[in-house]
């Protein structure tokens, strides 16, 4: 994960903020150890100290902490905040966690810490603003007891105020659902998508700043629309009882910063950003309706735009101070057949073409010459293989002093390919099987009639390919075959089956619809 470096939002005495930022891979010993828990508060830490204001020494992470060193901590801090004379009558306490959790406490490495207790000391902290944010499975009772229940963004209706008394409470998921992580994200949904949010997808009012309220809207809507497609469907909620004028705001956008730059998309659709290129961390997925902007530390990244099941991808450049944009225009259209390989879009799950090409194949048989052939095809791309039917229709001539031979041949091929995507490049390889009907025809001093007759063929194939359009590529392959056909011994007149080494090429044109 790329690290945020900092964007030293401006902290006045009336607003200073202090952090406690928890992540916790180890639960119970029952527990499945999580995968990205710890990961998740770092990127929360890394957050809230280059965009949310935190100073360095105002902000504590936990990495996998028992429950007594948890409160053990909460209380220094929040000894701190009192006894801090700059802290002032505005001050803002957050906490987040990620990790185990039911609905009566959090699982912290062997040890629990009952929920009711992180609201006392919550609430009894001197800090006039307590934002809570839990990410953890059935975390969502924090918010019922509190006359909560997961509601659809839109309805939300909440202001938290800078300059006034109250506590926020949001968790990722309700009372009776599980917090899932994902494996392509390198952490939980929920929290990449708020931490995404915070990062300037939630910026909805455009004005550089991100609100409690709009990093809410956007995880929850980001949160069920990701989860809707796998098994269990998060609804994250939110408590809240804050008086005061203003909303609170969470990240501000609008500062220069050494070592942060802006991305702006310029057209709708879902983002995917990877750092450095698709095999690289995903540093945002986010959904665009209309143009919108990311702060991202400098630094090279690949930016992958889907919309009506299309997918186009452009690499970018983020500097330090700077604001770069991508838009259609710059961006390459991926082929069909990449998309459903790399899984590229949710809507195309297969896509399927027709090629048209030439090929040269081994003789049949010693004598005959080669057979050049032409080639139909359709063919259709899986997210695993490629699957290809193709239809040959060739010839061959070979004479000698007192023969001249002609053969027509029509064949079917079926092929299986695995192939592997360089961008617009596509290389593989495969098995292809097929057999065909062969009229060989004679021209003689003497008596020679046609004969007809069934051959097989099969061999390893080696596939190269270029989209040179979206719709359109070029290929080329070889394979290494052999031709299964009717013999007879000259020595002993039997007739019985035979194998002749047969090596074959060819290349063509592809067109997908």
């Amino acid at each position: 994960m790329v690290a945020l470096l900092s964007w030293g939002v401006e902290s006045s005495a009336q607003a200073r903020r202090y952090a406690l930022v928890i992540g916790a891979n180890a639960g119970d010993p029952s527990d499945e150890p999580l995968l990205f828990a710890v990961r998740d508060a770092e990127r929360v830490a890394q957050v809230l100290g280059s965009l949310g204001g935190v100073q360095a020494e105002d902000l504590i992470l936990l990495k996998d902490p028992g429950a007594v060193e948890v409160e053990r901590v909460l209380g220094a801090l929040n000894a701190r905040i009192r006894a801090d004379e700059t802290a002032g009558a505005e001050s803002l306490l957050f906490l987040y966690y990620s990790g185990h959790a039911d609905p009566s406490a959090m699982h912290l490495g062997g040890s629990l810490l009952h929920f009711d207790r992180v609201r006392a000391a919550l609430g009894s902290s001197p800090a006039k603003l307590r934002v809570m944010v839990i990410d953890a499975c059935r975390s969502g009772g924090l918010t019922r007891t509190k006359g909560a229940r997961p509601v659809e963004a839109f309805k939300i209706d909440a202001s938290g105020q800078l300059d006034g008394e109250g506590t926020a409470i949001i968790t990722s998921s309700a009372a009776s659902e599980d917090a899932l992580e994902s494996q392509r994200l390198k952490g939980s949904f929920f929290t990449h998508h708020f931490v995404t949010g915070l990062l300037g997808a939630a910026d909805t009012s455009r004005d550089k700043r991100v609100t409690l309220t709009e990093a809410y809207r956007y995880a929850y809507t980001e949160t069920l629309r990701a989860t809707s497609r796998v098994a269990s469907v998060q609804h994250p909620t939110y408590a809240f009882k804050m008086n005061g004028r203003d909303e609170l705001v969470m990240t501000r956008l609008d500062r220069e910063a050494r070592g942060l730059g802006r991305l702006r998309l310029g057209s709708a659709g879902d983002y995917l950003i990877f750092e450095g290129g698709d095999r690289g961390a995903v540093v945002a997925e986010l959904s665009v309706v209309e143009a919108s902007e990311l702060t991202l530390p400098a630094g090279s990244y690949l930016v992958r735009r889907v919309a009506g099941g299309k997918v186009f991808e452009a690499e970018i450049a983020v500097e330090g101070g700077r604001r770069s944009g991508v838009s259609v225009d710059q961006m390459r259209r991926v082929s069909g057949g990449e998309v459903v390989r790399k899984g590229m879009s949710d809507e195309v799950g297969a896509s399927w073409g027709l090629s048209v090409g030439g090929e040269a194949s081994a003789e049949v048989l010693p004598g005959t010459g080669p057979i050049l052939a032409g080639v139909i095809g359709a063919a259709v791309d899986l997210d695993s293989v490629t699957l290809r039917v193709e239809l040959l229709a060739g010839q061959s001539r070979s004479e000698n002093a007192s023969l001249s031979l002609s053969q027509d041949l029509l064949g079917l091929e079926v092929a299986a390919l695995k192939l592997f995507d360089l961008d617009a490049l596509a290389l593989g390889f495969g098995i292809e099987v097929g057999g065909a009907w062969l009229r060989q025809r004679f021209d003689s001093e003497g008596t020679a009639p046609s004969r007809a007759s069934l051959i097989g063929r099969g061999g390893a194939v080696v596939h190269g390919s270029w989209s040179v359009q979206p719709w359109m590529w070029i290929y080329a392959e070889g394979v290494l075959g052999a031709w299964l056909v009717k013999e007879q011994s000259v020595e002993t007149g039997e007739v019985g089956f035979g194998g002749r080494l047969a090596p074959s090429g060819s290349a063509g044109l592809g067109f997908r619809f």
